[in-house]
């Protein structure tokens, strides 16, 4: 089998038995993607990277639309990690659409890492939700305030809820479940 990307050949062979398998491959780089990265300012990546490149399907095409929406002369640890995460030109013009223009490679793979996507974006601020930045979102991701959290403790009664209250009761285990509960106990009910 043999899977063909830009930056070069992968070559398998292997056999297998059962759920067992073994094998081996080959990998071809292709001169022509180092000189076309080279265009753009790019490596030469070597052998290892290459192969990188390779597993990531990574292409010129790809590079050159980093390049055109700013991301120029980016270091070859940044570049892999860019496709490593999927933070590539659909995203940045996703996110460029929602009003985050220009954001650093750190903030882009941080948007992917923890799935800070467009719809997520949306969802928030469908339920009016304001944040005031990336980085709230962010840690909306990480502590999981997803937007049924924020539509359960709005129906017990926080409607004025912010984004920096919802991720600190969520950093400190509150669940609708306990609101309701200290809610009903302080009306007396049981």
């Amino acid at each position: 089998m043999e899977i063909d990307r830009e930056p070069g050949l992968i070559v398998l062979d292997g056999r297998r038995r059962g759920d067992r398998a073994a094998g081996f491959f080959v990998f071809r780089p292709k001169r022509e993607f180092n000189d076309s990265v080279a265009r753009l300012g790019y490596g030469p990546f070597d052998l290892d990277q290459l192969y990188l490149l390779a597993t990531l399907d990574a292409r010129v095409a790809e590079i050159r639309r980093l390049d055109d929406l700013g991301y120029k002369n980016l270091s070859d640890d940044d570049l892999f990690a860019m496709h490593i995460h999927g933070a590539l030109a659909d995203h940045i013009l996703e996110m460029r659409e929602l009003g985050f223009g220009d954001l650093s490679v750190d903030d882009l793979l941080a948007t992917r890492i923890h799935d800070v996507t467009p719809a997520f974006v949306k969802s928030m601020a469908d339920l009016g939700l304001e944040t005031g930045s990336l980085d709230e979102l962010i840690a909306m991701r990480i502590h999981d305030v997803t937007p049924e959290y924020v539509e359960e403790i709005r129906k017990l009664g926080y409607a004025d809820v912010t984004a920096d209250e919802l991720i600190g009761m969520r950093i400190h285990g509150v669940t609708p479940e306990y609101v309701k509960a200290v809610t009903e106990k302080l009306d007396g009910r049981k």
